[in-house]
């Protein structure tokens, strides 16, 4: 079983989370405690860093988060501090064996996480960049992503979990339309969603059980109450008359690509 392993760094206000047997930790501290220690050189170190914004309150106070890496992760925090306003909080991600071509390599597929999280809004301006590992770099470098992500999960960091609350949207010539993922696999339809021109609707609602739970008014379809449907993803371009690629969160993931994801 992973056990974490959460401990103090030699810097004042820092934490270092890391798993048993693992070699590669995450340092952990609030953007004033960085600024603190933006001149220490023991935070000149390879890695990949994240920073965001840390708030309960995110609709008053934003959700963004930055995913960067480089040889001197220091001074691009540094740099980050006087450009990106935003981030309250940072997490860096190293190990003694990184180098930059694994730093890049990670940064894609963490930026992938955070897309797929559908948690935060993505200030990365793109997707990041692959580069040429051997065979046994390629299986370190996934194994450290995979349990950079765990650690987190266990230490209740939520940049990379996935967000089940998170909207999936689709606004075309017929279509005003929001779903949200279930934990369960399920799919929710949400109120108010609303489908222009839209006809023979009546059997599928009516075998799907939902019929008081909408409505029409003038060729549209109204979704009056959260419609939860526990159908597959075929089913649901068969009610909604849109194809599940057409749906798509924040961060333009789209809901075809969640599923097939999630397996």
């Amino acid at each position: 079983m992973s056990e974490i392993i959460i401990k103090k760094h030699s810097l004042t206000d820092v934490n270092v989370i890391t798993e048993r047997d693992w070699d590669g930790y995450i340092l952990v501290m609030s953007r004033d405690t960085f600024l603190r220690h933006k001149r220490n050189n023991k935070l000149d170190i390879v890695g990949v860093y994240v920073i965001y914004s840390d708030h309960f309150h995110k609709e008053k106070y934003g959700n963004s988060i930055y995913i960067g890496q480089g040889d001197d992760v220091r001074a691009r925090l540094e740099s980050h501090a006087k450009s990106k306003p935003f981030w309250n909080k940072v997490l860096i991600f190293t190990s003694p064996r990184l180098n930059i071509a694994f730093t890049f390599n990670i940064e894609k597929d963490f930026i992938k996480c955070a897309r797929f999280a559908n948690r935060y809004k993505i200030e990365n301006g793109d997707l990041g960049q692959t580069k040429k590992l051997s065979s046994d770099d390629t299986d370190y470098y996934l194994d450290f992503v995979s349990i950079s992500r765990r650690v987190l999960s266990m230490a209740n960091i939520d940049v990379f979990d996935f967000n089940s609350d998170g909207l999936f949207f689709s606004t075309q010539l017929r279509i005003e339309a929001k779903i949200r993922v279930e934990d369960s696999g399920s799919i929710t339809l949400c109120k108010g969603s609303t489908f222009h021109n839209f006809r023979d609707t009546q059997n599928k609602a009516e075998e799907l059980g939902i019929v008081n739970k909408i409505d029409f008014f003038k060729n549209n379809l109204v979704i009056t109450e959260d419609i939860e449907l526990t159908i597959e993803s075929k089913d649901i371009t068969l009610f909604t008359g849109n194809v599940i690629s057409s749906f798509k969160n924040s961060c333009g993931v789209s809901l075809y690509d969640l599923l097939r994801e999630k397996g």
